[in-house]
């Protein structure tokens, strides 16, 4: 009988005031976001379609070349550098989640019938079919450690925050 559910994942450092901001967005399903590598690219832990498209088609019969894909992504991206809160298809690492999404349905089971791997896929989906928009918030961006380098650096990302007013 909780008014939320917050899941971060165990490699991701946030900082103190992630939780109570993410609730003042008053959103049914949000994320704060980090940057990681994926297939040797720094992207965020949001995508716009499918499992971890970051903008590469707007409808499923456009046809666009390679230099519009990669000119989306850097869009979507740049977008992502600026504080704010913006509509995304899926997230992962960090959600919150309200009352109202837990009590519909909204969570990680595998869809029998959707091949994408891994959880945050089927998050995303459910959440989607059952009517929730789900946002990615900038304002406060979350440290990934993804590798030992992350690890290292750890202390020059408190470090800047404290420089910074958290």
């Amino acid at each position: 009988e909780y008014d939320y559910l917050f899941l971060v994942d165990s490699d991701t450092i946030l900082r103190p005031i992630t939780v109570e901001h993410l609730i003042s967005t008053e959103k049914d399903i949000v994320s704060e976001v980090h940057w990681t590598f994926i297939s040797n690219t720094l992207a965020p832990n949001a995508w716009l379609y499918d499992n971890f498209d970051f903008a590469y088609k707007k409808s499923k019969d456009e046809k666009i070349t390679k230099a519009q894909q990669f000119l989306r992504m850097f869009e979507f991206h740049h977008k992502l550098r600026n504080p704010g809160l913006y509509p995304v298809g899926g997230i992962c690492d960090i959600i919150l989640m309200n009352r109202k999404a837990m009590l519909a349905g909204v969570n990680f089971e595998d869809i029998y019938n959707v091949s994408f791997v891994g959880e945050s896929a089927h998050f995303a989906i459910r959440a989607a079919v059952l009517g929730f928009q789900i946002y990615i918030d900038t304002c406060y961006p979350a440290y990934h450690i993804f590798d030992d380098k992350q690890l290292a650096n750890v202390n020059d990302y408190k470090k800047q925050l404290i420089d910074h007013g958290g």
